[in-house]
């Protein structure tokens, strides 16, 4: 970690402690006679004070006829009194941090009120009127013989001691505090790693100044480069444990004193060591400032013309070539290659000469290969050596072929019979004898049949044989026509071309489409049902009614009771028409119909509409329905226009919504 040189401000503020107060003459000739929060005037701006903890403190404003200069001191408590004044202008104030309950207040000719309740606690940024009543009294003596004294410092775990007191006090945020008698004392600031201060101060019943007290570190800045990185770095000093680490290193808060350095990176480079003397707020490194660390390797190169797998140590490095850095030794080489035989060479490695080996070449290991057919009715087979075709055909007893296994596959001339295939170990100057067997091919086939959804009745070539899954045996070689049929589903056909032995087939069947009868009510701009039923294709027919009305319509009436602001249509239609299913959820539809319709006018003190153009005409509509659910129950949502083909449209047309449910139908 890094120290830097961190300066610790101990500020010594001197408050009064009231609790503390020795007076020759103990009396109280003032009291507080009220107390109270001021409105907000241009005094207030002046309360924008801040506490050492950063919150905005209140400004108490006192009014008495006590002499000004005489109030020497003031408690708050728990709460930090910041700053008095105002006695220039007659009209003193004193500053408070926010949340006081109480204050006290001490007077040199009045005496003192230790103990004053506030109303409330003080609020943040607010100016508050303190009225003072009571007299002035000369009162001789000593009227205080100690002070607050307070001491801060930052510095973690620091502590403070008092005139060579054996206990030492820790800081609590910082802060510590303690009254102590007038005259002469002496202090001691500690904290870890840092030079001790030590301070004189005399207390005296004059406010003394801050004091600030720097802290000066006992540690500065390692660093430690290298050339490679990530060398491993051990650090010795006196009397404390070895610091390792990886470099690059830096320690920002390195005690100080004198140490030595190793750096190394073992076993490609060399150690380097070095003794460094890191001081106080100071940056130290290395001499060099990056260490170049000695080379203790070279590079190499391994050749291997005929390939093979290339060890060093045991160690597998690569494949008929490989490069690299190896430290400064004797090497043991070895190449290894399938059907080869092993060849070792030692090397060398002498640091910083980079070296090209060419290794040994490998000799091949042979084997011969016997291959009989006893079965006199194959005349000869094609002979294939790990996939590759060979040159000569079987049955054939001199072939020569490598080392280890292989796989002999050998084709027959005869078309009654399958190929033969085995996997041989061929040994170093043996003769391994393979007797083919060639199988004969199967004349009838199986076949296994298997669908999604299971239990499907199955027939082949229109013969039944069972639900799925099922396998059927000794079927003919030739194509084979299966049909799959389930309840629900549509039936489903397929040829397949039958080979001998083993044969599969697997489908999946598509569920159909239920007939779906619904029913739906319609709102909107017309009220109504629609019922019908559809699956590809379907009908449906339907009904719009006007809304309920308790009175008839009629064409002759006293126009003076007819109200003609208020006019209305009426129109009751009957359509049918046509479904066309578009997708499983999704259909449209179109119709023609007869309805009556006209505009009619409410009648004064009737329930009766006044109309004398009540018309029937014909009905044209269309829209789109969705259906959502499953097969068998669900949901219908639609939407459509219809209108008569005669009359106005604007005032006989209109949008219809639907919504219903439908059921399948099996």
């Amino acid at each position: 970690m890094e120290k830097t040189v961190v300066k610790k401000v101990c500020t010594v503020i001197v408050g009064l402690s009231l609790a503390s107060l020795s007076m020759s003459v103990n009396a109280q000739n003032f009291d507080v006679s009220e107390f109270k929060e001021e409105s907000l005037d241009a005094e207030a701006q002046i309360a924008q004070v801040k506490d050492d903890n950063g919150q905005l403190c209140a400004m108490i404003k006192i009014s008495s006829s006590l002499d000004c200069n005489g109030f020497i001191g003031f408690d708050a408590g728990n709460a930090q009194v910041v700053k008095f004044g105002g006695c220039e202008t007659g009209f003193p104030f004193v500053f408070i941090s926010p949340g006081a309950t109480k204050l006290g207040i001490a007077h040199s000719t009045a005496g003192n009120k230790p103990n004053y309740i506030l109303p409330a606690p003080l609020k943040p940024g607010t100016v508050y009127l303190m009225t003072l009543s009571g007299i002035q009294k000369v009162i001789t003596g000593d009227l205080v013989d100690q002070q607050y004294f307070t001491v801060r410092c930052t510095i973690p775990n620091a502590t403070i001691q008092f005139d060579n007191n054996k206990e030492e006090f820790p800081f609590v945020n910082g802060v510590h505090r303690l009254s102590l008698k007038y005259g002469k004392h002496t202090y001691v600031v500690r904290a870890p790693n840092y030079h001790e201060e030590r301070v004189n101060v005399t207390i005296t019943a004059t406010k003394l100044p801050d004091v600030t007290i720097t802290l000066k570190p006992k540690f500065g800045t390692l660093i430690i480069n290298t050339n490679p990185t990530g060398a491993d770095i051990v650090i010795t000093g006196t009397g404390g444990k070895p610091i390792t680490a990886k470099s690059p290193y830096e320690d920002k808060e390195m005690s100080s004193g004198d140490y030595e350095v190793e750096v190394k990176k073992l076993p490609m480079y060399g150690s380097v060591k070095q003794k460094v003397t890191v001081k106080d707020g100071e940056t130290t490194r290395t001499v060099p400032p990056i260490i170049e660390l000695p080379r203790h390797f070279a590079k190499v190169t391994l050749i291997s013309k005929e390939g093979g797998a290339i060890f060093v140590d045991d160690e597998y490095k690569g494949d008929g070539k490989w490069e690299g850095d190896l430290p400064a030794r004797v090497y043991r080489v070895t190449v290894k290659k399938k059907s080869h035989r092993e060849r070792e060479q030692p090397i060398t490695v002498i640091a910083g000469q980079n070296m090209e080996v060419t290794l040994p070449k490998l000799e091949p290991m042979f084997g011969i290969l016997d291959i009989v057919i006893p079965n006199s009715a194959i005349g000869s087979a094609k002979v294939y050596i790990d996939g590759v075709a060979y040159s000569e055909t079987a049955p054939n007893s001199n072939i020569r072929i490598p080392t280890e296994g292989h796989t002999i596959k050998l084709v027959p001339d005869h078309a009654e019979y399958l190929d033969f295939e085995q996997t041989v170990e061929i040994k170093e100057g043996k003769v391994t004898k393979l007797d083919a067997i060639f199988p004969e091919k199967e004349k009838f086939a199986r076949l296994r049949i298997s669908s999604s959804p299971t239990n499907a009745a199955v027939k082949i070539d229109g013969t039944d044989v069972g639900l799925t899954p099922v396998t059927k045996e000794n079927l003919p070689l030739r194509p084979t026509t299966v049909v799959f049929e389930r309840k629900g589903y549509k039936p489903l056909e397929k040829t397949v071309k039958l080979v001998a032995g083993d044969n599969e087939i697997h489908e999946v069947l598509k569920e159909k489409q239920k007939p779906k009868l619904f029913m739906e009510i319609e709102f909107w701009e017309l009220n109504g049902l629609t019922f019908g039923v559809y699956n590809r294709w379907g009908l449906y027919i339907s009904a719009r009614f006007p809304k309920a009305q308790s009175g008839k319509i009629v064409s002759e009436a006293s126009l003076s009771k007819v109200n003609f602001d208020e006019r209305e249509y009426k129109i009751t239609m009957f359509a049918g028409g046509g479904i066309v299913r578009l997708a499983n959820w999704c259909s449209v539809y179109g119709g023609l119909g007869q309805g009556e319709y006209g505009t009619i006018y409410p009648i004064a003190d009737s329930k009766d509409y006044y109309s004398t153009d009540m018309k029937k005409g014909l009905v044209a509509e269309g829209g789109v329905r969705l259906s959502l659910g499953s097969q068998d129950l669900g949901l219908t949502l639609s939407a459509g226009y219809c209108s008569f083909l005669s009359g106005n449209p604007h005032y006989f047309s209109g949008v219809k919504v639907g919504a219903g449910f439908y059921v399948g139908m099996n």
